[in-house]
C-alpha cells in the first residue's frame, strides 16, 4: 500500500482552510488559494536547487509540478504566482535578471496550454477514469514539456547561454527530464489530493463522476515493504547496466499495477522516479551535454514503462470496480427476489414488449389469493381474474396507466379459481430500461374484508348522519347542546349547540374544562366546580342553572348531567346537555313582573281602591281602601255602600251616578265622607270610573279613593308653618301688591299688619341697592325669573318704616295655582355680612402678626404689577428668610419662636415706609411689597437694596424673649417687577431663589435675582421630573469601592454608591440628585431600591467572599420613617443575607432632628446585627453626647481632611484628634479619599483601620469590582 505522507503532500492544517471557507457560498474558493501558492512555488525552486547540475538544470524542477496541480485544482488564478516565482527565480539559476521576464513565459505557457486543453472537455483531477488519465498524459504531460523543453533552449540560445550545435540534444534532454517529473509527480499528486480536497469544498470545479479516493497504508509493515523496495530498486538502477536495470524497473512497476491497481501503479511509478533520479549524479554525470544517447534512450524507455503502468492501472481498478459493481447487483437483485418471495402481497411482472402483456412471473402470494399455480397463470393476461365481469368502472384507472404507462391503483372485483369473488387491490408500475418500458409490475391485495367492513361503515355512517342531523335540528329548536366531559384529562366533547351557545368558532374544536369556565361568569365558575366535586363524591345526576360572561350577553343557561362510574364507582366521564334558557326565564320574569305590577298597583299603599257592581255591591277592595275605612277587608266586604257612607252625600252622588249608569259620562270625582266602624268621619276624594266590556255595555265600577283628612292637616300644619318660620314670609302679587305676610315679616319691616298688605315690593326697597343698581330694574330680573318657574336667592337691601336699610337674602317662588302669586323668604343677613367680613379678614391675614398672608401679597403684588405695566414704571419684591429660626423653635419650643417672629414684624414695619407692604407667608419668611419706585432698572435696584440693608441693619442686635437672650439675622433675595409676562407668583419664587443664593453665601446678606437662576430653576424642576422616572427606566446604577483594612492591605468590604446614567445628560453625580431627592420625598423610594440591589449583590458574594462587608448610605429622612426597621429586617430575610454583612451609613444630619427616634431605630438595628457608620464626620453639627448614645461601629473621616494630610500641621493634627475620638469611643475608623502614597502611611502610622480611595481603587461596576477581586493575589 502506499505511504500516507505521498497522499498528503505539502497539505497544510485543514482548519485552517475550513475555516476561511464561507459556507454560505460552497462554490467559492478560500481566499488563500490567491496568495498561498506563491511562497509555495518558491520553496519547491529552493529544493529543486538541490537537484541542479552544473549547467543550471535541474534534474527534478517542482514549481512546474505543483503549478500544474494547482491549476487543475483551482483553475488560472495560480497563473499569476507561477509567473512571479519564474521571474523572481532567474538569478537563482545563474542566468541574468535583464531577461528574467522572457525566462519566466515557457514555464507559465506550458501550465496555462495543460489546463486550457484540458477543461474543454470533462475531467476529473482525480484520475478516476481511464479517459482522464490517456487526456491527462498528452494534454499534461507531453504537450506541456514540449512547450517547456522548446521554450527555455530558445530563450537560452537567443540570450547567447546555449550554442545551436547543442540546441537539439539539450531540448530533448529537457523534454525528457520534464516530462518524467510532471508524470511520475503530479499524477500521484492529482490522484491523492483530489478527492481530500474535494472533501473539503477546495476544488473550483464539479466533475460529473466523482472518483473514489485511493486506499493509503497506515501501518507500519506498509511503510517498511515501501522502503525496502526504494532501496532495492535504488542499488540496482546504480549498479546494474541500464540493460538489465530497466527491465526489473518495468517489473516492479508492473507487479504493484497489477497488486494494487491504479494506487499501485502510482506508487510505482514514484519508487522508480526516486530510485533513477540521483543516477546522474552518482555516475559522475555532471551536466546534460554530458548524458550520451544511451542515457536519453534509457530515460525515454522509463517515461514509456512509467505511461504504460499507470494505463495498465487505471484500467484494472476500472475493471475491478465494473466487477464489484456487478457482484453487489447480483446479490440485491437476489435479495429482492427473496423479498418478493416473502412479500405477503401478490407480486407479478408482465412483459410489456410482447403483445397482450403476458405475465412472466408472479410469486406464490399470488398463487394463495387467486388459486392459479404459477404454471397456469404464467403466459396468460391478468384479464383471466376479472372472469365475465369485465364492465367494471374500477378498472378505467389501471386502463389508462397501461395505455399512459405510468403508474395506476384500483380496487376491483376478481374471481378465484373456485370462481369465488374477491376484491383485489391492485398497485401497477412500469419498469424501464434504455429502450423504455420493458415490464409492468403489479401488487395484489386481497382486501375483501377491507371493502365489506367500509360498506358496514358507510351504511352506519349515513345512520349517524341521519341522526346527528336529527339531533343537531333539535339542539337548534330547543336552544341546546350536548357535552361530554372526561374527568381523566378534563377534556371535553361538543356538539354543534354548544358551539352555537357561545358563539365558539367549531374550527377551533372543543374546549377543554378550564377554557369552558372562562365562558362563565365567576358566581357559576364556583357553582360548577362545586357540582363537579359533588359528582366526584357520588351525585349521579346534576342539575344547575349558571350564568355566561357579559361579553355573551349574560344569559342564563342550564346545565344537566348524568355521570358514568367504572366497576369501583370512581367518576369517569359526565354525559350532559346545556340549554340556553334566557328567553324563558325572561318571559317568566315578564309575567312575574306583570304580576307584581298589577298586584303592586292594585295594593298601592297611596290610595283606596275598589271594583263594585252597578249597585254598589262590593267586588274586591285593597287593602289602602280598607285602611281608609278603619276596617277589615272581611267587614268592608260584608258592609253595604249605604251604611259605610255619610247619609248627608247619599243624594248628591247618586245624581251623579245616574249620569255614568246612562251613558252621559264615563265617571265622576267628588268629595265624599266615610263613616269608620267608631263613627269617625273620613273625608275623602272619590273618582268613579265605568270599566266596559268586550260588547261596549257597562260591566263594573273602578272606585279610586284618596284619604285627603291628611291634606287638610297639612294645610292647616303649613299655615301654623308659615306663621311661626324663623324668616320673613310675604306673599305679592308683582303687578298688585303684598296680600299675605307672617308675624317674622311684622317684625323685620316695622309695620303692622293693615300697613304692610297692600304695599309693592319697591316701597319697602331703597331706590338703589348696594352695588349701585336701580332697586326697580334688578328687582324686574329676579322677577321674570319666577315667574318662569325658577327659584331665584339673591341678596337685597330692604327697608324699614325707619327708613334703614336692611341687608337680607330673599328667595322668591312662583306658588302653585291659577293666579300669580310670589312667595318670597327674606332672611335678615347683618350678621352673617359680620361674620363674613371677619373671616375675609382671616383668610388674608397673618393671625400671629396681623401680616397679609399669601394670598394678599399675591393679589397686591399682581395689582401692582398690573399697574406698573400701564405706567411703566418698576418695582420690587424683597423675601426674607430668618437665619437659624428653625433651631430657636427646636431648642426653646413654639412660644419662643412666636414671641420673636412678633419682635421681628415690629422691627421690619418700623423701617418701611406707610405705602410698603410687609407680609408673612409663613414660618420664618416675610416678604416686602416696593410699588413703582422708578422706571429706571438701575435706579429701581438701587433703591432696593437700600431698603434691604436697612432692614438688615434693622433686625441687627439682641432681643430678649422670655429670658432668653436671643439675635437675630435673616437673608434677603430681590426680584425686580415687572419683568415681561410674569405672574405674581413668578416673581415670588424668583425672590425666593435669590434669597436661598444669599443663605448659601454666607447668610446675612442680600442678593438680587439673576437670568440664570431661573434656568437652574427651571433645570431643577426638569431634573425632578426624571428622577422619578429614573427607577422604572432603569437608569439608575449600582458602583462598588473597595474598603480595605490598612495593616494587612486586605478587601473588609466596599462602600455602595449610586449613580444616575441619564440617556441624555450622561452621567449625573449624586451630589445633584440626592439633596433634590431629599427635597422630593423620592429618597425613600431611591434608599429602598440601593437596600434591595446591595442585599441581592451580597446574596451573590457570600458563598465566594463571605467576610465582606457592603456599607449602604441611609439618610436621615429614611432613618426617621415609621417603617424603616422593618424594611431593612425583611429585604435582609428576602435575600438571606447576614445582618452583619450589612453597614449602614448615617449623616450628622440625625442629630438635627426627631433624634430619639432616629436612636431608637438604630438600636433596633443593632440588636439584629446590622452595623452602623457616621459619614463625613467633623463636617457636620454632631454633638459629642449623641454621638456617645448612637450605637456606632465605625467613623469615617471626610475626604477633606485627609486631603489635608499633605500640607499644614493642622490638618495632621485634626485627623489625629478624630482618631483618638474614635479610640476613646472604641469605633474603628474608615479614611475616605485616600490618593497619594504619604497619606497612607500617615494613617497606618496613626493605627487607622480602614482606608478608601483612589488609591486602592475606584468606583466599579459589579463586573469591574468582581475582576478587581479576582485579579488581587490570594
Amino acid at each position: 500500500m502506499l505511504p500516507s505522507a505521498l497522499a498528503l503532500g505539502y497539505a497544510v492544517p485543514a482548519h485552517h482552510f475550513e475555516a476561511c471557507m464561507p459556507a454560505a457560498f460552497p462554490d467559492r474558493l478560500p481566499n488563500w488559494t490567491w496568495w498561498l501558492p506563491l511562497p509555495i512555488f518558491h520553496l519547491a525552486t529552493w529544493i529543486s536547487l538541490a537537484t541542479r547540475l552544473n549547467d543550471g538544470v535541474a534534474l527534478c524542477y517542482l514549481p512546474m509540478v505543483l503549478g500544474l496541480a494547482f491549476c487543475l485544482w483551482w483553475g488560472p488564478r495560480v497563473l499569476p504566482a507561477l509567473y512571479l516565482n519564474a521571474l523572481f527565480s532567474v538569478p537563482l539559476w545563474g542566468l541574468p535578471w535583464q531577461w528574467a521576464p522572457l525566462y519566466a513565459v515557457p514555464e507559465t505557457a506550458a501550465v496555462a496550454l495543460g489546463w486550457w486543453l484540458l477543461r474543454r472537455q470533462s475531467f476529473d483531477p482525480a484520475l478516476g477514469r481511464l479517459s482522464d488519465v490517456l487526456r491527462f498524459l498528452a494534454f499534461a504531460v507531453l504537450m506541456p514539456a514540449t512547450l517547456v523543453a522548446l521554450g527555455l533552449q530558445s530563450n537560452l540560445w537567443l540570450t547567447g547561454f546555449q550554442a545551436s550545435e547543442h540546441w537539439a540534444q539539450a531540448s530533448l534532454a529537457v523534454w525528457l527530464s520534464d516530462t518524467i517529473n510532471l508524470l511520475a509527480l503530479t499524477a500521484p499528486l492529482l490522484a491523492f489530493c483530489t478527492p481530500w480536497l474535494r472533501r473539503r469544498g477546495w476544488l473550483r470545479t464539479r466533475s460529473s463522476v466523482v472518483a473514489p479516493a485511493l486506499p493509503v497504508s497506515r501501518s507500519l509493515a506498509g511503510w517498511l515493504l515501501a522502503t525496502s523496495v526504494f532501496l532495492v530498486l535504488m542499488l540496482l538502477s546504480a549498479g546494474l547496466p541500464a540493460q538489465l536495470a530497466l527491465p526489473l524497473l518495468g517489473l516492479s512497476m508492473l507487479v504493484l499495477a497489477l497488486r494494487h491497481a491504479f494506487a499501485g501503479a502510482l506508487y510505482g511509478v514514484l519508487l522508480v522516479f526516486a530510485a533513477t533520479l540521483p543516477l546522474p549524479l552518482w555516475r559522475g554525470s555532471l551536466s546534460f551535454a554530458e548524458l550520451d544517447l544511451q542515457r536519453n534512450q534509457l530515460h525515454f524507455a522509463v517515461l514509456l514503462l512509467m505511461g504504460a503502468t499507470l494505463v495498465v492501472g487505471r484500467a484494472l481498478s476500472d475493471l475491478r470496480q465494473a466487477l464489484a459493481r456487478s457482484a453487489q447487483m447480483q446479490r440485491q437483485l437476489a435479495r429482492a427476489n427473496l423479498a418478493m418471495e416473502a412479500s405477503p402481497l401478490g407480486v407479478t411482472i408482465a412483459d410489456a414488449r410482447q403483445p397482450d402483456l403476458p405475465l412472466v412471473y408472479c410469486n406464490s402470494a399470488f398463487s394463495q389469493i387467486t388459486g392459479y399455480r404459477a404454471d397456469e397463470a404464467l403466459g396468460r393476461n391478468c384479464r383471466f381474474l376479472l372472469g365475465k365481469d369485465r364492465v367494471q368502472l374500477e378498472l378505467q384507472p389501471l386502463r389508462a396507466a397501461l395505455r399512459d404507462g405510468r403508474s395506476g391503483h384500483a380496487v376491483v372485483r376478481n374471481y378465484r379459481k373456485d370462481g369465488k369473488p374477491f376484491w383485489n387491490e391492485v398497485v401497477l408500475a412500469p419498469m424501464r430500461d434504455e429502450q423504455g418500458i420493458s415490464h409492468f409490475v403489479g401488487l395484489q391485495h386481497d382486501v375483501t374484508e377491507r371493502v365489506e367492513l367500509a360498506a358496514k361503515v358507510e351504511q352506519q355512517r349515513s345512520q349517524l348522519l341521519r341522526q346527528s342531523h336529527l339531533f343537531s335540528q333539535t339542539e337548534d329548536i330547543a336552544n341546546l347542546g350536548g357535552w361530554v366531559l372526561e374527568t381523566s384529562d378534563y377534556s371535553m366533547f361538543w356538539s354543534d349547540g354548544c358551539y352555537r351557545i357561545v358563539d365558539r368558532d367549531i374550527q377551533q374544536g372543543p374546549p377543554d374544562l378550564r377554557e369552558v369556565l372562562d365562558y362563565y361568569d365567576t358566581p357559576s365558575q364556583a357553582l360548577i366546580m362545586q357540582t363537579l366535586q359533588a359528582a366526584s363524591s357520588g351525585m349521579d345526576d346534576l342539575d344547575i342553572e349558571v350564568r355566561l360572561v357579559a361579553r355573551l350577553g349574560g344569559r342564563l343557561v342550564r346545565l344537566r348531567g348524568m355521570a358514568e362510574r367504572d366497576e369501583d364507582g370512581s367518576l369517569v366521564r359526565i354525559y350532559g346537555v346545556v340549554q340556553d334558557i334566557s328567553e324563558r326565564k325572561r318571559t317568566e320574569s315578564q309575567l312575574r313582573e306583570r304580576d307584581e305590577r298589577l298586584r303592586l298597583f292594585f295594593e298601592a299603599p297611596l290610595i283606596g281602591m275598589a271594583l263594585t257592581t252597578q249597585s254598589f255591591g262590593w267586588e274586591e277592595v285593597n287593602q289602602k281602601l280598607c285602611s281608609i275605612l278603619g276596617r277589615s277587608r272581611d267587614e268592608v266586604l260584608a258592609s253595604s255602600w249605604q251604611q259605610l257612607s255619610h247619609p248627608d252625600d247619599l243624594p248628591a252622588e247618586q245624581a251623579s251616578v245616574e249620569q255614568v249608569l246612562l251613558g252621559s259620562s264615563d265617571g265622576f270625582e267628588m268629595d265624599k265622607r266615610f263613616l269608620r266602624a267608631d263613627g269617625q268621619v273620613v273625608f275623602t276624594r272619590v273618582s268613579l270610573r265605568a270599566v266596559r266590556g268586550g260588547s261596549g255595555r257597562q260591566t263594573i265600577f273602578l272606585l279610586l279613593v284618596e284619604d285627603i283628612s291628611a291634606r287638610q292637616e297639612a294645610e292647616a300644619r303649613y299655615r301654623t308653618l308659615v306663621e311661626h318660620a324663623p324668616e320673613a314670609i310675604l306673599l305679592f302679587n308683582p303687578d298688585g301688591g303684598i296680600v299675605e305676610c307672617n308675624e317674622n315679616a311684622l317684625r323685620l319691616f316695622r309695620y303692622r299688619r293693615e300697613e304692610l298688605l297692600g304695599r309693592s315690593i319697591q316701597s319697602i326697597s331703597p331706590l338703589r341697592q348696594a352695588d349701585g343698581r336701580l332697586s326697580s330694574r334688578a328687582g324686574k330680573t329676579f322677577m321674570r325669573q319666577a315667574v318662569a318657574g325658577e327659584a331665584p336667592v339673591f341678596e337685597w337691601n330692604h327697608r324699614d318704616s325707619a327708613g334703614r336699610q336692611l341687608p337680607c337674602e330673599v328667595r322668591l317662588v312662583r306658588m302653585p295655582g291659577e293666579g300669580l302669586l310670589i312667595r318670597a323668604s327674606v332672611t335678615d343677613i347683618s350678621e352673617r355680612q359680620r361674620y363674613q367680613r371677619e373671616i375675609e379678614r382671616l383668610a388674608y391675614s397673618d393671625e400671629l402678626t396681623g401680616l397679609p398672608n399669601r394670598r394678599l401679597l399675591l393679589d397686591r403684588l399682581q395689582h401692582a404689577m398690573d399697574r406698573e405695566n400701564r405706567e411703566g414704571s418698576l418695582g420690587a419684591l424683597l423675601f426674607i428668610d430668618l437665619d437659624h429660626f428653625k433651631t430657636v423653635n427646636d431648642s426653646l419650643g413654639h412660644l419662643v419662636g412666636d414671641a420673636l417672629l412678633v419682635e421681628v414684624t415690629t422691627r421690619l414695619a418700623r423701617e418701611l415706609r406707610t405705602e410698603d407692604t410687609l407680609a408673612r407667608l409663613g414660618g420664618d419668611e416675610f416678604v416686602v411689597l416696593l410699588e413703582a419706585l422708578g422706571s429706571e432698572p438701575q435706579a429701581v435696584a438701587e433703591h432696593a437694596a437700600a431698603v434691604g440693608e436697612k432692614l438688615l441693619r434693622g433686625l441687627q442686635g439682641s432681643c430678649l424673649i422670655d429670658g432668653h437672650e436671643l439675635a437675630i439675622s435673616a437673608s434677603i433675595g430681590i426680584a425686580l417687577h415687572p419683568m415681561g409676562l410674569q405672574r405674581a407668583s413668578d416673581i415670588l419664587k424668583q425672590a425666593d431663589t435669590a434669597m436661598y443664593r444669599a443663605k448659601h453665601a454666607g447668610r446675612n446678606a442680600l442678593h438680587f435675582f439673576a437670568p440664570e437662576m431661573q434656568a437652574a430653576i427651571d433645570q431643577r424642576l426638569q431634573l425632578q421630573g426624571e428622577l422619578r422616572q429614573a427607577i422604572a427606566r432603569q437608569q439608575l446604577q449600582l458602583v462598588f469601592q473597595p474598603q480595605l483594612t490598612l495593616a494587612d492591605d486586605r478587601v473588609a468590604g466596599a462602600e455602595v454608591l449610586l449613580r444616575w446614567m441619564h440617556p441624555e445628560r450622561g452621567e449625573i453625580g449624586p451630589d445633584q440628585f440626592i439633596p433634590l431627592a431629599e427635597e422630593t420625598g423620592l429618597i425613600q423610594d431611591i434608599g429602598q431600591w440601593v437596600l434591595e440591589q446591595a442585599c441581592a449583590t451580597l446574596a451573590r458574594w457570600q458563598a465566594q467572599w463571605p467576610q465582606l462587608v457592603l456599607a449602604v448610605n441611609l439618610s436621615p429622612r429614611e432613618l426617621r420613617q415609621a417603617g424603616c426597621v422593618e424594611r431593612v429586617e425583611q429585604c435582609l430575610r428576602a435575600h438571606g443575607v447576614p445582618a452583619h454583612a450589612l453597614e449602614l451609613e448615617i449623616t450628622e444630619g440625625v442629630l438635627l432632628e426627631d433624634v430619639e427616634r432616629c436612636i431608637g431605630n438604630m438600636q433596633r438595628l443593632k440588636a439584629q446585627g446590622v452595623r452602623f457608620a457616621i459619614d463625613d464626620f467633623g463636617t457636620g453639627y454632631s454633638s459629642l453626647t449623641y454621638l456617645k448614645r448612637l450605637p456606632l461601629d465605625r467613623l469615617k473621616i471626610d475626604r477633606s481632611f485627609v486631603a489635608d494630610l499633605d500640607g499644614a500641621a493642622s490638618g495632621r493634627m485634626l485627623v489625629q484628634t478624630i482618631l483618638m475620638i474614635a479610640r476613646n469611643l472604641d469605633l474603628e475608623c474608615v479614611a475616605e479619599g485616600i490618593e497619594q502614597d504619604s497619606q497612607l502611611a500617615f494613617l497606618r502610622e496613626q493605627a487607622c483601620a480602614l482606608g478608601q480611595g483612589y488609591l486602592f481603587g475606584r468606583p466599579m461596576m459589579e463586573s469591574e469590582f468582581l475582576a478587581w477581586m479576582q485579579a488581587r493575589p490570594r
